[in-house]
């Protein structure tokens, strides 16, 4: 009769009572344990538990569940095998699919639809239907046919089914001609084994010298099922660390996580013993002491890890701590947390996926490049861009120990001021910005030769093999500076050069074509197969804090357990979909449920924490975690069972950011409004006087009067924006070629004036659309323009449908009298102004001759259009004390103050002073007319200025005059006179910057101010 199955309460650690248990059972030392467990790392706490009686002991034997099933394996295998690769198996499968005719199967027609496919669209189906053999292998049933499925799954899917027995026992023999196994195969011959009666190896065969104790806590597959019930039957112990309460009669007050274990206990019809006679009497999870879990809700990763940061420095050195992570992603992260001073005393106790190194970012992002190349093979920027970015190239030097990082950022410059798509060599590494690089060049090229030419022939596995084999040749050539600085890049190129290369170069579909994001693909999920281990301590008792996976952490405890992350979507983890083989097959074949493994995961969260002292849960809420689904990150459930525990206990509900359930605070602390600014102080004042200095062009004082903080940035600081590759429309680039159009068209009719004749007018505005709609279309095809290659498609059709348009209502609504005399003008002036002379300095768009007088022109592409408020040109009490103020040459603090009120003033009624200070510059301008038609002009010609006028092109093309009247303002009663006033502005401005000691924002907020690019400086407070 099998023994029973041997129960050790999870409220209390189970390798400390374990090793009691087996001190008692075996105080002779005449036996030596055989262990059987979920994974090695338990050996070394077990060890250590016994070192600390500081006695002699002879130690138990521990074999990894994997490894027991190895030695079953071979001592039941008939021949020697290597194992399949992903790579393999899918090409087996299609050369099958290809075989199939309607004289091979029953259901030929059928095979024949996954003959006809070709490899890089089997590909899908392929991994698919071999993962699904393997499942059904590892669960002791032989692929068949499954028919009647028509309301089941796809009709695809069906077809598949259909043939699945034909199609898995030609698969199966071609695996053993090949002398090929999978984890499928190996498990199968186990189970089939044990089921014809073949007995167990002899190395873990229990005996009286050998008793064998199962610790493994869950039954995964059949044939892993079948191996522990042979054992089992033929002597071993299975040891559960489990809820006390499976040894009750009727199991009442049982948790949901142990009903699992409760059912395999029942299908074995075995029987439970204690351990010890007191557990019985053990705690259920309701009962859980105070203090012992304490729960955080964060926004992001980023604040968790924080509080994480916070809750490890908090604990005692004398503490053993363990940071289990649902996710390996997460490692990186979580190391950079740890408290600086606790790093010495740390072990990783799990593997870094190759996948998440930068090694393996570099070879997808060289992937990425290639699969969204132009037929020319001119590649996107913005890819290129992410592959030089790559981290692990910054580390690459050359021979003489330079760093290939100035190269690559200089070589990245260029590229961000090219076209979106661009050839690398010849577009960058000929470009002007490296004519006296050719050093740098020749070192980009032999880069570039790797990253992109190396990748750009890519279809086969063979390629990608050859491709990613002179990557690993050129960083281990360059890599001296990476061996020194990261020695986990290097042993992702370690692995990557002896196990994942010879994976590649040595699979059986090696020469057969496949599509780059097939390679990627399959190329990924090799990488994620891959780990990196880190080297372990000798004594466990060295590690303070342990960072481990939820499977290392098995049958172990902790003073205090960390989890992050923990969600639903982490644990137990995203719900699982097969559209291959849904649930409702899955029963009636005999396959577990695709989220079977949630059992086995609650079991080992529930066990960890209730073994461990305290435990310490992070999250975060509010997030959406699918693109398909508008989910929510929520807490994972074995949160919510364990908060719902403790508040029945309480008898209340928690409110977030209270004991236990604290949460992120996002203090906000009111600022109060004051203008920020920069001081003219220092050097400040040296380069604002240095500005002043110069030729003073409109569009300068415009950016003084919009913001003074701005123009700090922008003028002195000379901050820019980062410039990037054209991705969409390009205002400032449509805009300069629309005065380009406008500006060619007039020239070809200067000093013309429009026919008065409305018959011939008529006429003439025709001819005139269609002159000036030939130079717009002209100029988008020139090269000159670049607008053509800059702009992306879907822009430049909207600029020719859109730019035809506005011409159109240009040429329509033009005055009667309109006579171009002087276009795109350079005009220079003096202007006195706080006891010195300044010079204005500006390019006039268009100036005409009217019958009224001379009218200058300001083309505008934008919606909306500057102006000054009528009551400032009606208030004459403002000019005078301006006047005043700008003609002063040193100013006390009430001279200041009242400057500063004045310049506010103007600041807020004050769309702009372009136009003003274009008539400053041309009223100062007495130069003698040309004959404009016969010769270029110079000269500013003779005669008063009238007006000033903005064209709005992106309107109507209508002329707005700058010194329109409005309703809903004071009527402006005389436009001669407050053209005679805008000198007046023009000299606050100057004054302004001449004596200003704060470079604020006037403390108001303009209409440009949710847009300026310098807003996130300007919310700092500087002043």
């Amino acid at each position: 009769m099998p023994s029973p199955f041997l129960i050790f309460s999870w409220n209390r650690p189970f390798i400390p009572e374990f090793k009691k248990y087996l001190c008692a059972q075996h105080a002779d030392a005449s036996a030596i344990p055989l262990l059987i467990t979920p994974t090695f790392r338990f050996a070394k706490y077990l060890n250590a538990c016994f070192a600390g009686d500081k006695k002699a002991h002879i130690l138990p034997t521990v074999l990894p569940l994997r490894e027991a099933s190895a030695l079953w394996y071979e001592s039941y295998a008939k021949t020697q095998t290597e194992e399949a690769s992903l790579y393999d198996k899918i090409w087996l499968l299609h050369t099958v699919a290809q075989k199939a005719t309607a004289t091979d199967f029953e259901t030929g027609d059928e095979c024949a639809v996954l003959g006809s496919m070709d490899l890089d669209s089997f590909l899908p189906w392929g991994e698919q239907i071999t993962e699904l053999i393997d499942e059904l292998l590892a669960n002791g049933l032989a692929p068949q046919n499954i028919d009647a499925c028509d309301d089941e799954v796809l009709a695809a899917a069906r077809r598949l089914l259909s043939v699945l027995g034909e199609t898995g026992a030609k698969y199966l023999d071609l695996l053993a001609e090949h002398r090929l196994s999978t984890k499928g195969t190996m498990a199968y011959a186990v189970y089939t084994g044990i089921q014809e009666g073949c007995p167990v190896p002899d190395k873990l065969m229990p005996s009286p010298n050998r008793p064998v104790y199962i610790l493994v806590q869950n039954c995964i597959t059949k044939a892993e099922e079948a191996m522990l019930k042979a054992l089992w039957q033929n002597g071993a112990r299975i040891v559960l660390h489990t809820d006390p309460f499976l040894l009750h009669e009727h199991k009442k007050g049982l948790h949901w996580s142990a009903l699992k274990q409760q059912a395999w206990i029942e299908s074995w019809q075995a029987d439970c013993e204690p351990a010890s006679d007191d557990i019985l009497n053990d705690s259920s999870v309701a009962d859980l002491p105070a203090g012992k879990m304490h729960f955080f809700a964060g926004y992001d990763l980023h604040s968790q890890l924080g509080e994480l940061n916070r809750d490890l420095a908090g604990a005692g050195r004398d503490k053993s701590c363990a940071v289990v992570l649902p996710d390996a992603s997460m490692l990186m992260p979580v190391l950079h947390h740890i408290p600086y001073d606790k790093l010495g005393r740390l072990e990783i106790a799990m593997g870094l996926p190759i996948q998440e190194t930068a090694l393996c970012r570099l070879v997808e992002a060289c992937l990425e490049l290639q699969k969204l190349r132009d037929d020319n093979k001119r590649y996107h920027w913005k890819e290129l861009a992410d592959v030089l970015d790559a981290s692990i190239l910054g580390s690459l030097c050359l021979a003489d120990g330079t760093s290939l990082q100035p190269a690559i950022r200089h070589y990245r410059a260029e590229l961000m001021q090219g076209q979106r798509f661009i050839n690398p060599y010849d577009d960058i590494l000929t470009s002007p910005g490296f004519a006296d690089r050719e050093d740098e060049a020749e070192i980009l090229k032999e880069l570039l030769d790797v990253l992109v030419r190396g990748f750009d022939a890519v279809d086969s596995v063979a390629g990608l093999a050859e491709a990613v084999q002179s990557l690993c040749a050129y960083i281990q050539e360059h890599g001296e500076m990476l061996r020194q600085t990261s020695p986990i890049d290097m042993e992702a190129l370690f692995h990557m050069e002896h196990s994942l290369l010879p994976s590649l170069q040595h699979c059986l579909m090696l020469h057969e074509k496949l599509s780059l994001p097939a390679l990627a693909h399959l190329f990924s999920r090799l990488c994620l197969a891959e780990h990196i281990a880190f080297a372990p301590r000798q004594d466990v008792h060295e590690a303070e804090i342990m960072v481990m996976s939820l499977s290392e952490a098995s049958l172990i405890s902790f003073d205090k357990v960390y989890i992050p992350e923990a969600t639903d979507d982490k644990l137990p983890g995203a719900r699982k979909r097969d559209p291959l083989l849904p649930d409702s097959l899955r029963a009636m074949l005999g396959l577990p449920a695709l989220n079977e493994e949630d059992s086995r995961t609650a079991t080992s969260v529930i066990r960890l924490c209730q073994c461990s002292g305290e435990v310490f849960f992070y999250w975060q809420e509010g997030v959406s975690n699918s693109l398909l689904f508008d989910g929510k990150k929520v807490r994972s459930r074995y949160v919510e069972d364990y908060i719902w525990q403790l508040e029945k206990k309480a008898g209340r509900i928690f409110a977030g950011g209270t004991e236990p359930l604290l949460q992120a605070e996002c203090r906000i602390t009111p600022m109060n409004p004051v203008p920020r600014g920069i001081r003219a102080e220092g050097m400040v004042r040296d380069a604002l006087d240095t500005v002043l200095s110069c030729p003073l062009s409109p569009s300068l004082l415009d950016d003084y009067l919009h913001c003074p903080l701005k123009f700090a940035f922008k003028r002195l600081a000379r901050i820019s924006e980062l410039e990037v590759v054209n991705e969409k429309d390009d205002p400032l680039k449509v805009g300069e070629y629309i005065h380009w159009v406008l500006e060619n068209f007039h020239r070809g009719h200067l000093g013309e004036t429009l026919p008065e004749d409305e018959e011939e007018n008529k006429r003439t505005r025709q001819e005139y659309e269609a002159e000036l709609l030939d130079i717009f279309e002209a100029g988008l095809k020139s090269d000159s323009t670049r607008l053509a290659i800059t702009l992306p498609p879907e822009n430049l059709a909207f600029l020719r449908e859109t730019g035809r348009k506005q011409l159109a209502e240009y040429i329509r609504n033009m005055p009667d009298d309109i006579c171009p005399v002087l276009l795109e003008h350079e005009l220079s002036s003096s202007l006195d102004a706080a006891g010195s002379t300044f010079t204005l300095k500006g390019r006039v768009d268009r100036l005409d001759r009217r019958e009224s007088g001379l009218v200058v022109l300001d083309y505008k592409t934008s919606r909306s259009l500057p102006d000054i408020k009528t009551e400032l040109w009606n208030d004459s009490d403002f000019f005078k004390e301006a006047e005043e103020l700008a003609a002063l040459t040193n100013l006390d603090d009430a001279d200041r103050k009242h400057l500063d009120e004045l310049f506010v003033q103007l600041s807020n009624l004050a769309g702009s002073i372009q136009l003003p200070t274009y008539i400053t510059m041309g009223s100062a301008t007495r130069l003698d007319a040309r004959d404009l038609r016969n010769s270029a002009s110079t000269g500013w010609p003779e005669g008063d200025i009238l007006d000033a006028c903005f064209v709005k092109l992106a309107g109507d093309g209508s002329e707005y005059s700058f010194f329109k009247t409005s309703s809903r303002n004071v009527p402006l009663t005389d436009k001669n006179e407050a053209i005679k006033l805008c000198p007046t502005l023009v000299k606050l401005v100057i004054t302004h910057m001449r004596h200003a000691q704060l470079l604020a924002n006037c403390g108001s907020e303009h209409a440009f101010c949710s847009t300026c690019e310098y807003g996130p400086l300007c919310a700092s407070h500087l002043g």
